[in-house]
C-alpha cells in the first residue's frame, strides 16, 4: 500500500489540517506514508509533514504565527480603491514576513528526503498584469496541466524551494506574484484547491485528502486505481484571512474530531469488507 497525503488551500483554515494530522498520527496513518502534496497554505503544512515534524505543525498554528504575517497597512481600503488593479503587481502585504517564516520552519535538507509536490498557478512569462491572471483562469479550463503545475521540490536548491513555497501561497492581490526562471506564478489554490492529482500520478494506492472547505460539488472516492479518503469540515471554519487565536483553536479541534470520525468510518468499512470475505 502506497499512501499519499493531500493538503488543500484555505488560508487561516490551515489550523484544521494541523488537528486532522494529529488524529491521523495517533491512529497510525502517518507511521508509513510515501508522498505529500499541498497548495497554498497546505504547501506549508505539507512541507512540515514531509519533514515528519509534527511538533512544528502544532506550533505553527497553536502559537498563531500566521497572524503575524498580516498586519493591516494604514488606510488599506483607500489603497485598494485608488490603486485598483495595480495591487496585482505588489499585493497588499509585503512577503518579507512570509519569507522569514519559511526560513524559520523549513529544514531544506530534511525536506528533500521525502517526496513532496507543491502546486503553483502559472500566469504567464516575466511581465504579466491583472488581465493575464484573468486570461489564465479561462485558459486553465482547456489546458489544466499547462496552467496548474505541481513541482517536486526534492531536487531543487534552497532558494528555488523557498520561491516555490512563496508562489504557492501568493494569493492574488494579497501578495505579489512570484517570478521563477522567467515565468510568473501565483497561489496554486486559485486553480485547484485540493492537490490529489500529483499523488495519483506518483502511483499512490490511497490518498488521504484534507480539504479546508465544507462544501464541494463532487468528492471522488476513486481516481483510476487510487482510493481517495476525504477529511473535510463539519462546520463553518470562518474567514480564510481571519487568524484570531480563538478561531485557530476551534479549527484545530474541529480538524481533530472530524479526522477521528472519518478514520472510524474507514475502519468500519474495512472490517465490513473483511467480514464479508471480499
Amino acid at each position: 500500500m502506497k499512501r499519499g497525503i493531500a493538503l488543500g488551500g484555505g488560508g487561516a483554515r490551515g489550523a484544521y489540517q494541523a488537528g486532522a494530522i494529529k488524529a491521523l498520527k495517533e491512529h497510525g496513518y502517518l507511521d508509513d506514508f510515501d508522498a505529500v502534496s499541498g497548495v497554498s497554505v497546505g504547501s506549508l503544512n505539507a512541507s512540515l509533514l514531509s519533514m515528519h515534524d509534527f511538533d512544528a505543525i502544532d506550533a505553527l498554528w497553536l502559537s498563531n504565527k500566521g497572524a503575524e504575517l498580516f498586519d493591516k497597512p494604514e488606510h488599506i481600503l483607500k489603497t485598494m480603491v485608488t490603486e485598483n488593479v495595480k495591487l496585482y503587481d505588489k499585493g497588499i502585504y509585503e512577503t518579507k514576513r512570509l519569507e522569514d517564516l519559511i526560513d524559520e520552519i523549513v529544514n531544506y535538507e530534511q525536506l528533500r528526503n521525502h517526496p513532496l509536490y507543491v502546486g503553483i498557478a502559472y500566469v504567464g512569462e516575466e511581465d504579466t498584469g491583472f488581465f493575464d491572471l484573468v486570461r489564465a483562469n479561462i485558459q486553465y479550463r482547456f489546458d489544466k496541466e499547462h496552467y496548474m503545475r505541481y513541482v517536486s521540490l526534492n531536487d531543487y536548491d534552497n532558494a528555488t524551494i523557498k520561491k516555490t513555497l512563496l508562489a504557492s501561497c501568493a494569493i492574488p492581490m494579497v501578495f505579489k506574484p512570484v517570478k521563477i526562471n522567467g515565468k510568473t506564478y501565483l497561489d496554486g489554490g486559485i486553480f485547484e484547491k485540493l492537490p490529489i492529482q500529483p499523488l495519483v500520478d506518483a502511483g499512490c494506492d490511497e490518498v488521504i485528502a484534507i480539504d479546508l472547505f465544507r462544501f464541494h460539488f463532487r468528492r471522488k472516492t476513486k481516481e483510476g486505481a487510487t482510493t481517495i479518503r476525504h477529511i473535510y469540515p463539519s462546520r463553518n471554519l470562518r474567514g480564510v484571512m481571519d487568524f484570531k487565536e480563538s478561531l485557530n483553536t476551534m479549527r484545530y479541534e474541529t480538524g481533530y474530531e472530524d479526522a477521528k470520525k472519518a478514520i472510524q468510518s474507514w475502519e468500519n468499512e474495512t472490517n465490513k469488507i473483511e467480514s464479508s470475505g471480499v
